[in-house]
């Protein structure tokens, strides 16, 4: 092997194209539109706009962390909690979700 660095570079490569690009756009394009999601506060539905460069480079990772970029209450609420999101932090994972994409089997059939 003449240029063991190129090799090292293209696995690299292979696992940022195959791993860490599905990830940061598919947190993209779940948080890109503004989500209508109850104040927790107020009692009253709010149009939330998430971070959603800030949820994808956490994603990246394998953090959730999200922010409200900007909400329909603001500015007089401005200093809010951003209680908001917990839904969306808490949002439960499908159980096959770590699997080979296979649905669960159905029980009692």
């Amino acid at each position: 092997m003449e240029y063991p660095i190129l090799v090292i570079l293209g696995v690299l490569a292979i696992g940022i194209v195959t791993v860490v690009l599905p990830v940061a756009l598919t947190t993209l394009a779940d948080h890109r539109e503004p989500k209508s999601l109850p104040c927790p506060e107020t009692g009253l539905s709010a149009t939330v706009q998430v971070d959603a460069g800030r949820a994808a480079r956490a994603a990246i990772f394998g953090r959730v962390r999200m922010a409200v970029q900007n909400c329909s209450r603001w500015p007089e609420r401005a200093a809010c909690g951003q209680g908001c999101l917990s839904p969306l932090v808490e949002a439960p994972v499908p159980p096959y979700a770590n699997s080979v994409g296979e649905p669960p089997a159905r029980q009692g059939s």
